[in-house]
């Protein structure tokens, strides 16, 4: 995701302060910061007591906030300019900052869906060509919406058929967004227009007809503590007004969670993951096709993470339900209960895994260990003997021929900052 400050300013902060260490630096005791006002805050966490003298910034749009970071740049631009080798510096590592980039493509109804930066763009654009040797044309290009790059493109999404991508607009880095879908062969924005999602994606129904997302109320309609809490899962059917769209999942009314769709690749799971925290999560899952089903609980009320991918009627779920390394259980929808998991990926004594997807039948394993990421395959339903065999290593060839189920529209997600939920669909 983009934010809404263009990318190229903040390479060329990064730049200078790269050439403010290479270069000779001033003591610093002849540097006067513009002062940083200290507040007497203090709570109690977890029975430590915490104090947090700097929490007032966090409130970007204060304007004691605002008039804060205009003094630090100001002083911090002063400073770095006096320093003899700051141009050249530049001049060095400018190459490796601007320079082309393409994002990995997702193929929908034969059409390659893709982001492209350019080096003398400050944001990417999003392009698309009919089949894999097609011509670009250009989709979606935020440097249109703003000339001071203070809106940029969130989330974006494709329909199976290719026919339709919503995608998400922000305003000045705001926790929200704004739904947009364009139609692909024309180039044009359609009417659906939806206020307060969030910014991590949607999920398209299988036969394209509409998508299921997130919904936030507008800022100041109830507490910024409470806001996430009342988060609603919805369902949006194009050419639809959106302000009647179905909640199909109701707000949890707990501060501190957020409510997120998923849908399987054949229409018949629809799963609710309630983020508790960062660091837990509740499942939810009904039947999509009828749509007077109830909801089941897959978990609720662990203190565990929990990332869930539906394929072919069963649930493969990535947790670190007594397992800190993370491991892989196999649930049968139509027997939730915890005495019936099965695990088929063991926790690793040696790496943590940090994701587990289902691609061309098998499970790919990403783990980390010793600062270094792999990604391994393994088959998603044990062998005869019950074991399930050791993993081996995927290859970028094998790679290629696989397609990945994961239907996520963002050139950088299957989730990792937050549970696969956000605005994937999984087979």
């Amino acid at each position: 995701m983009l934010a809404s400050r263009p990318m190229r300013r903040a390479t060329s902060a990064a730049m200078c302060a790269l050439a403010a260490c290479c270069a000779t630096m001033h003591s610093t005791d002849t540097l006067r910061w513009p002062p940083s006002r200290r507040a007497d805050v203090v709570e109690t966490l977890h029975g430590t007591v915490v104090h947090d003298p700097y929490r007032w910034l966090e409130a970007g749009d204060d304007r004691e906030v605002v008039a804060w970071t205009a003094a630090q740049d100001h002083y911090a631009r002063a400073e770095l300019a006096k320093l003899p080798d700051v141009a050249a510096t530049q001049t060095a590592l400018r190459p490796l900052y601007y320079r082309d980039a393409v994002g990995v493509p997702v193929v929908r109804g034969g059409r390659y869906f893709f982001t492209r930066q350019h080096a003398t763009s400050d944001q990417a654009v999003v392009v698309w060509t009919d089949g894999e040797h097609g011509a670009e044309h250009v989709l979606i290009d935020p440097a249109a919406w703003s000339a001071d790059g203070s809106r940029a493109l969130g989330e974006w999404a494709p329909s199976d058929d290719g026919a339709f991508v919503a995608y998400n607009v922000t305003a000045d880095n705001a926790d929200t967004a704004v739904m947009h879908v364009v139609d692909v062969a024309t180039g044009a924005d359609r009417a659906d227009t939806i206020s307060g999602t969030d910014l991590f994606g949607v999920a398209w129904s299988p036969d394209g007809a509409g998508f299921y997302y997130s919904w936030l109320p507008p800022a100041g309609t109830v507490a910024d503590a409470d806001r996430n809490g009342a988060s609603e899962v919805r369902f949006h059917r194009l050419g639809d007004d959106a302000a009647h769209d179905a909640i199909l999942y109701p707000a949890t009314g707990r501060p501190g969670t957020f409510a997120l769709p998923q849908i399987s690749t054949d229409g018949h799971w629809l799963i609710v993951t309630v983020l508790v925290g960062w660091t837990a999560a509740d499942i939810y899952y009904r039947d999509a096709r009828d749509p007077k089903a109830a909801w089941q609980t897959l978990v609720a009320g662990a203190a565990a993470s929990f990332e869930v991918t539906p394929w072919q009627d069963r649930f493969y779920v990535r947790t670190d339900l007594d397992a800190p390394r993370y491991r892989v259980m196999r649930i049968d929808p139509a027997a939730p209960q915890r005495t019936a998991w099965q695990e088929i990926v063991a926790e690793r004594d040696d790496a943590t895994l940090q994701s587990a997807r289902v691609v061309g039948g098998a499970l790919a394993l990403t783990y980390l260990r010793s600062r270094s990421s792999s990604t391994r395959r393994s088959p998603s339903r044990r062998s005869s003997t019950g074991s399930t065999p050791p993993p081996e290593p995927w290859s970028s060839t094998r790679g290629s021929s696989w397609r990945s189920t994961c239907r996520t529209g963002s050139r950088n997600r299957c989730g990792t900052r937050r549970p696969t939920a956000r605005g994937s669909r999984c087979s």
